[in-house]
């Protein structure tokens, strides 16, 4: 009765079915082990119950039939160990006819694991040992490439399956007889599955044209397949290719395949990706009345925490709330994950207030928090400079027996590295290592960075030897850290030092690494060395950003070189960047340290600053009196309505 029972269809709608097979499965496994070690001998009817239940419907001996159940069940989880385990038994126990049954249930469990090279040695056991060939063999070859994301090796496997060596298509690579290698069929077959294999396989390595030309292949062919699409739809979400979405779901509705709740989600996590949920969401609510329930099902689950997620991520406290909200709506309720993603739109925004509000829900609402709330609420200490909630909530946790990790450490020291207390962010490193965790890059960067915020190079370059020593391997981050530290301390020599080792560490420097080593020059009054520096970043394919063309005019404002100043500014507008305040306070800066000054200039450089729209702001202002002096500044902050902002000022 109970081999009958999980030989049964499973039950509840067509899109729900995979867990209850898994578990129909589980079950008979578990039947199966308990009769062999109970030494009971399934009848005629329990057999052939347990084989339904493995997908097997071959009438072998009862023994070797549990034990096929038993490698089935394994393989379906993708446990190559624990299938290849009972390999040898139930080769012995099976007859020559069904040798390639059990051969290819192992090499089942290579393909559910994604492990290409382990189905590849399998296979080539199967050539060795004269084991007869069929599609199930290739196709098992073909989706372990897939599932590995080798979309290469899954084409070769299908030329190979539509193309064996018989007709004179090229080998595979793995060697062996042409006989022993070609499946149960003569000349070309294409098979849907397959070519559905092979755009899963470039879809998961990011090669989305190479899977769309697979399903078109398929599509030519006249072999549709919904999972085809569901493939596409999955490499465009990883893309966050939105508008790619869409297209797809355009091309199953024109073949006349209905989009499910899987197709609505993927679109709908590509444009939270993407940015461009917004859209998406109005794309879905229109077609809402013409899809059936699958729009208002995406909508009903996973897709209001993916748009609250995205909400967090751009640090939109209010719309992640409200999506979190809408899901309590339809759930009937809140859940660790949902609120954690507000406290992370909150942390982002280094809002503390909201996020103890959030907590304070958490707590009314019985949901526990747990190591990952505790952690986001600390890095909005950090954002926030506050050290002393960082390390109250390190202590809360504790309470609460959540064990810290590694991140919730990193956070405490990046808190005290913001205050630029190198001492204490040290003492937090070494109670990480008492708790037998290694800390990483990112702890040892927020230490090199709080000797930056101290002027301190020497403690930079002692912190990343330390780094090196523990084992850590050097990358982009720290050695900018570093090159930080030196410009902190003007130590232009020191931070060309750091550079020229982040080429020998065959580290690529970035837009962060030259505006250090630019800002080192700026701040010892150097500007035509940051110049330099800005024409060997152009030169080396690095594209400056507003802060690098912002650092050289703010040194040749330094030194009252309105002209050179002029000559950078073409070069930024050449680059397609507009003057911000920073660079308008620059050139008034240029014509107060200029000699002689030039006050007329200062006055038609505030004026175009309004002009563009850009509002001066006090520095702005305490660098127009300078160059025009204090009495001529107030008559020009009255004249040009600017009193609010000079409030404050002192004259």
């Amino acid at each position: 009765q109970v081999a009958a029972l999980v030989a049964s269809r499973p039950l509840g709608p067509s899109s729900h079915r995979t867990q209850p097979t898994m578990l129909r499965r589980d079950v008979g496994a578990r039947f199966a082990d308990f009769m062999q070690r109970t030494r009971q001998r399934p009848s005629r009817c329990a057999s052939t119950a347990l084989s339904s239940s493995a997908g097997s419907a071959e009438h072998i001996g009862d023994a070797a039939r549990l034990l096929t159940v038993r490698i089935n069940v394994l393989a379906a989880r993708g446990d190559v160990r624990g299938a290849r385990a009972l390999f040898p038994e139930a080769a012995e126990a099976l007859g020559e006819t069904s040798q390639t049954l059990l051969w290819n249930t192992v090499l089942k469990a290579h393909a559910k694991a994604g492990d290409s090279a382990g189905a590849r040695d399998w296979f080539e056991g199967m050539v060795e040992n004269g084991i007869r060939l069929n599609s199930k063999t290739h196709g098992k070859l073909v989706e372990s490439a897939a599932n590995a994301g080798q979309f290469s090796e899954a084409e070769r496997w299908i030329a190979e399956v539509a193309f064996p060596p018989s007709m004179g298509a090229a080998s595979s690579t793995s060697g062996g007889s042409s006989s022993s290698r070609s499946p149960d069929w003569v000349g070309p077959r294409p098979e849907a599955k397959l070519h559905n294999m092979a755009a899963t396989a470039c879809a998961r390595a990011g090669e989305l044209e190479r899977a769309v030309a697979w399903a078109q292949r398929l599509l030519d062919i006249g072999l549709l397949q919904p999972a085809i699409f569901g493939a596409l739809l999955d490499a465009c979400a990883r893309q966050g290719d939105a508008a790619g979405c869409a297209r797809w779901l355009r091309r199953m509705v024109d073949f006349r395949l209905e989009p499910g709740v899987v197709a609505y989600g993927s679109l709908l996590n590509a444009g939270a990706k993407a940015g461009a949920w917004e859209e998406v969401l109005t794309w879905l609510q229109k077609v809402a009345g013409e899809a059936d329930a699958a729009v208002a099902q995406i909508m009903d689950g996973v897709s209001f925490t993916t748009i609250a997620d995205a909400c967090a991520k751009r640090g939109d406290i209010a719309g992640a709330a409200h999506w979190v909200n809408k899901l309590r709506e339809t759930s009937g309720g809140l859940n660790v994950i949902a609120c954690n993603t507000v406290l992370d739109a909150c942390a982002r925004k280094g809002d503390t207030r909201q996020a103890l509000e959030w907590l304070g829900r958490m707590h009314s609402e019985g949901i526990t928090p747990n190591v990952f709330t505790y952690t986001t609420l600390i890095s909005c200490c950090a954002r926030r400079k506050d050290i002393e909630g960082a390390v109250g909530f390190m202590q809360e946790m504790e309470r609460a027996e959540i064990r810290p990790n590694e991140v919730s450490y990193g956070a405490v020291i990046d808190a005290f590295a913001k205050n630029g207390d190198t001492d204490k962010a040290a003492e937090w490193l070494d109670k990480m290592v008492g708790a037998d965790m290694s800390p990483g890059e990112i702890a040892y960067t927020s230490l090199i960075s709080s000797c930056a915020k101290r002027n301190d190079a020497v403690g930079a370059a002692t912190w990343f030897q330390r780094m090196l020593e523990a084992g850590v391997a050097p990358s982009v981050e720290p050695c900018n850290a570093a090159i930080s530290a030196c410009a902190a301390a003007c130590d232009q020599a020191g931070a060309a030092v750091w550079f020229d080792r982040m080429q020998d560490d065959s580290l690529v420097p970035d837009v962060v690494s030259y505006n250090a080593i630019i800002n080192s020059h700026a701040k010892a009054e150097d500007p035509s060395g940051a110049e330099k520096w800005l024409d060997r970043m152009e030169q080396a394919a690095v594209s400056p950003n507003v802060i690098t063309f912002n650092t050289v005019i703010g040194a040749y404002a330094r030194i009252g070189d309105p002209d050179s100043l002029a000559s950078v500014l073409d070069r930024m507008s050449q680059a397609g960047f507009e003057p911000n305040f920073v660079t308008w306070t620059s050139m008034i800066s240029a014509c107060a340290n200029s000699c002689p000054q030039r006050p007329a200039a200062a006055e038609r450089i505030i004026k175009q600053m309004l002009q563009q729209g850009e509002r001066p702001t006090r520095s702005t202002l305490k660098a127009l009196a300078h160059a025009v002096g204090w009495r001529r500044r107030n008559e020009l902050v009255k004249e040009l309505g600017l009193k609010n902002v000079s409030e404050g000022d002192g004259g």
